[in-house]
C-alpha cells in the first residue's frame, strides 16, 4: 500500500509537470538511446506458455529485453517471470481478470482491476515495480484512474508512434501473428525499418508463439529470423522494454544540462529534471562538442570513472555517454591534465551476510559503513531494489525492517558526500521463507499413514532439501521445488520422484503410544543399491534402509521395518535419501508392541479383571463402580467406545486383531492388550 500511494504522487506530479528542457550550448540529447534512429520494444500479453520457455531465449541471445503483460488471475508463472525480471525484462499489467471492456466496468470496478493487478505483481516480482499497463481488447480504461497507478498505457491502433507520443496513456502498437499483417520475418523487418524512417517508436504485441493456444500466433521461427535482422542492424535501433523507453522519453523531454568550465581542461555537467528519481531513472545518451586542444577527455560520475565514446559527424567531433539525471555531480577532464574530481565516499553493507535467511514475519537489522576520504557522508539510504527503506544521516548506518514478508530481496546502500558525490554498495540478497508448521497445520499421528507430498511448510532447507530450484514432475500440489507427480499406486495421489543423494523431507509428528512399531514404506525403484533412512528428532533411527529393485518407476512395493521403538509425544520425522533415484508414496506406521502400563490408586490396583484374553466372541472387562471404556487398533484408531457399570462385554464387533483396551474410573486408569483370533 504504501508504494501505491508514493506511486500516486510520483505519477501525479509528473502529469502536472510540463518545464521544457534546458540544454546548455554544445550540448546534445539524443532522441533514442546511445543517438540509434528508433526504438523498438516487444511485448507479450496474457501469460501464453510459450512465451517464455521458446520467445525469451531468442531475445536473450542478443541482450534484447522485452515487456510481459500479465493477467495476474490467468495463472502466471511467477517464478520464471521473476527470473526474467532479475535479466532486465519488463513485468507489466493486463489487469486481474481480462474485463473485455474496461470502459464498460464502474469506476470503482476499474480501479480493483488496475490497482489490484499492480498490487499482485509488485507481490511477485519484488526486484522491481510494475507500473505500465496494457488494456484488454485495446479498449481504454478512465484516465484517470490510470494515471493513479501507471506512468503510461498501450493500445493498439497498428501505427507507429512519434518520438514523443501524443497520449502516453493510448500508446500505439501493432498485432502479430495470423490475425494480424505482422507475421512473417520481413513484415517485421518492414515495420522497424518504417519507424527508422520516422525517427520513431515502434511497439509489437504478441500473443501466441507456435501451436501453444494462445490468440493470433506467431511462428518463432519468424521472430528467429527478425531477430537476426535486427542484430544485423543494431547500429539503427534500440530495442528496450515498454516501460524504459516511456521513461526515457520523459526524462529526455525534461532534462536540463548546465556546464559549468572550471579550467581549460576540464568542466563540470548538472544534469536535472523534474521527473521523480527513484521512478525515472533510466540512462540518457548526451554528447558533447570536443574542447578545442582535449586529446583525451574522461567522464566521471560522483569521482569514478564512467564509459564515453569519440564520434565524429560531419567534422565534428564529439564524446558521448549515458548519464542519470539527479545522480551527482558529472566531471569532463583533458586527462592529459591532473583535474581535481571529487571522489566518491566507500560503502558496504556489514550485515546481514549475502544469501541470509529469515522466517516471517521477520524483523531484520540491517547496518552498513560509510566512509570518505576528502570530506564527509551526509546520509546512507537503505533500498530494497528501486524502494527507499529509510535514510540515515548519522553513523552508525543502521535500519530494523520489521514485519518482513516471505520473498527474495535485494538490498543495497547509498552514501552521499557532503559534495553531492553517491556510491551504492554491492548488493546483497535476503530470503525471507515461510514459518516451519505441519502440513494443514496438524501434526501426522504415529501409528498412522503419512503420504510423502505432505512434508511440512517451511520451504528449501526448512522442511525440505531438494537438489534443484524447480519441480521436475507434473503435480502442482505443492508449488515448489520438491519433484511431486501424479502415482500409478493403488493409493494415492501423488508420489515424490527425481530423489537425489543428499535430499531430504521433513514431517511433524505425534507419536501416540511409546512401544514399538513397524514401519512401512511405498517404494518404486529403477536400480541396484538405493538407501533412504528415517531420523526422529535428529537421530537415525533406521539405519540405512536398502530398496528392491521393483523394475519401474511406478512398480511399486512396500519395504517392512520393524523394532522401531518409539516415546509418545511430538517430535521431527526426516526422512534423509542417500542415493539417487528411487520414489516414494508413503510411510505408515503400526504399533506392534506397546507399553501398557495400568495407573491405579494402590489400594485398588486389583480391581480389574478382562478375562478370556485372547477371546473368540467377546471378553468381559469387569471394574469395580462406573466406567468409561475405549478399544483402539494398532494405528491409534477408536474402533470401539461405551460406558459400564461393574462390568461389560467388550470386542464382539472386531475383527480379528491386537487392540488396546483403555478404561477410565474413579478407581483409576488401565491399559491392556487385548486378542481376538
Amino acid at each position: 500500500m504504501k508504494y501505491t500511494l508514493i506511486l500516486f504522487s510520483f505519477i501525479y506530479l509528473t502529469i502536472l509537470s510540463e518545464a521544457k528542457a534546458q540544454i546548455a550550448s554544445n550540448w546534445q540529447v539524443a532522441t533514442w538511446s546511445q543517438f540509434k534512429t528508433a526504438a523498438v520494444s516487444y511485448t507479450f500479453d496474457d501469460n501464453c506458455s510459450n512465451q517464455i520457455p521458446l520467445a525469451l531465449p531468442l531475445f536473450d541471445q542478443y541482450n534484447y529485453k522485452v515487456t510481459f503483460f500479465a493477467v495476474t488471475n490467468w495463472g502466471p508463472n511467477w517464478s520464471a517471470l521473476l527470473t526474467a525480471s532479475a535479466n532486465g525484462h519488463e513485468v507489466g499489467s493486463h489487469t486481474i481478470t481480462h474485463p473485455a471492456s474496461l470502459a464498460n466496468l464502474s469506476i470503482t470496478n476499474q480501479d480493483n482491476e488496475l490497482k489490484q493487478s499492480q498490487s499482485t505483481i509488485n507481490s511477485n516480482i519484488t526486484n522491481a515495480n510494475c507500473v505500465t499497463l496494457a488494456y484488454p481488447n485495446c479498449v481504454r480504461s478512465d484516465l484517470g484512474t490510470t494515471q493513479k497507478y501507471y506512468i503510461a498505457a498501450r493500445g493498439c491502433q497498428g501505427s507507429i508512434e512519434q518520438s514523443t507520443p501524443g497520449d502516453f496513456y493510448n500508446i500505439s502498437s501493432i498485432i502479430t501473428g495470423n490475425t494480424g499483417a505482422i507475421q512473417k520475418a520481413a513484415d517485421f523487418n518492414n515495420k522497424v525499418a518504417a519507424a527508422k524512417a520516422s525517427k520513431g517508436w515502434c511497439v509489437f504485441l504478441t500473443h501466441g508463439i507456435d501451436n501453444d493456444g494462445g490468440y493470433s500466433p506467431t511462428q518463432s521461427a519468424e521472430i528467429k529470423s527478425h531477430l537476426s535482422y535486427m542484430n544485423t542492424h543494431k547500429a539503427d535501433f534500440w530495442v528496450a522494454t515498454f516501460g524504459n523507453v516511456v521513461k526515457y522519453i520523459k526524462e529526455r523531454n525534461a532534462v536540463s544540462l548546465a556546464e559549468t568550465v572550471i579550467t581549460s581542461d576540464s568542466l563540470q555537467l548538472t544534469v536535472t529534471d523534474n521527473l521523480e528519481n527513484t521512478l525515472y531513472n533510466v540512462p540518457i545518451s548526451v554528447r558533447r562538442v570536443l574542447p578545442n586542444g582535449w586529446e583525451n577527455p574522461k567522464v566521471y560520475m560522483n569521482g569514478t570513472l564512467a564509459t564515453s565514446t569519440l564520434s565524429t559527424i560531419n567534422g565534428t567531433t564529439y564524446i558521448v555517454f549515458d548519464v542519470t539525471p539527479d545522480q551527482g555531480k558529472v566531471y569532463l577532464a583533458n586527462t592529459n591534465t591532473n583535474t581535481p574530481v571529487n571522489p566518491s565516499p566507500i560503502v558496504s553493507i556489514t550485515s546481514p551476510a549475502n544469501n541470509a535467511s529469515f522466517v516471517a514475519p521477520a524483523s531484520i537489522a540491517i547496518n552498513a559503513s560509510a566512509t570518505d576520504a576528502d570530506g564527509s557522508v551526509a546520509s546512507v539510504k537503505f533500498y530494497n531494489g528501486s524502494t527507499l527503506l529509510f535514510a540515515d544521516a548519522a553513523a552508525p548506518y543502521s535500519y530494523t525492517w520489521n514485519n518482513v514478508a516471505k520473498g527474495t530481496y535485494t538490498i543495497t546502500a547509498v552514501a552521499t558526500d557532503n559534495e553531492g558525490a553517491t556510491k551504492t554498495s554491492t548488493a546483497i540478497t535476503l530470503i525471507v521463507k515461510e514459518p516451519k508448521k505441519p502440513y494443514n497445520t496438524i501434526a501426522k499421528d504415529i501409528p498412522g499413514s503419512i503420504e510423502a507430498e505432505e512434508y511440512d511448510f517451511g520451504g528449501q532447507g526448512v522442511s525440505f532439501n531438494d537438489l534443484d530450484t524447480n519441480n521436475q514432475g507434473d503435480a502442482t500440489f505443492r508449488g515448489d521445488a520438491v519433484d511431486l507427480e501424479n502415482t500409478g499406486d493403488t493409493s494415492g495421489i501423488y508420489d515424490v520422484g527425481w530423489i537425489m543423494n543428499g535430499e531430504w523431507l521433513e514431517y511433524t509428528v505425534n507419536v501416540m503410544e511409546t512401544g514399538t512399531y513397524s514401519m512401512y514404506l511405498r517404494v518404486a525403484v529403477d536400480g541396484d543399491n538405493r538407501t533412504l533412512h528415517v531420523e526422529m528428532d535428529g537421530v537415525d533411527i533406521t539405519g540405512a534402509i536398502n530398496l528392491p529393485n521393483t523394475g519401474g518407476w511406478q512398480a511399486w512395493q512396500t519395504v517392512t521395518v520393524n523394532n522401531l521403538n518409539l516415546t509418545a509425544g511430538e517430535k521431527q520425522m526426516r526422512v534423509v535419501f542417500t542415493a539417487d533415484y528411487q520414489n516414494l508414496n508413503y510411510l505408515s506406521f503400526v504399533l506392534t508392541d506397546p507399553v501398557v502400563t495400568t495407573v491405579v490408586n494402590n489400594s485398588q490396583k486389583d480391581n480389574l479383571q478382562c478375562y478370556p484374553n485372547p477371546f473368540t466372541d467377546y471378553t468381559l472387562a469387569k471394574v469395580k463402580g462406573a466406567f468409561n471404556y475405549t478399544v483402539t487398533d494398532m494405528m491409534g484408531r477408536i474402533v470401539e467406545q461405551g460406558t459400564g457399570t461393574n462390568e461389560v462385554k467388550i470386542g464382539n464387533a472386531l475383527s480379528t486383531g491386537m487392540y488396546i483396551l483403555n478404561i477410565k474410573s474413579s478407581a483409576g486408569v488401565y491399559k491392556i492388550k487385548i486378542h481376538r483370533y
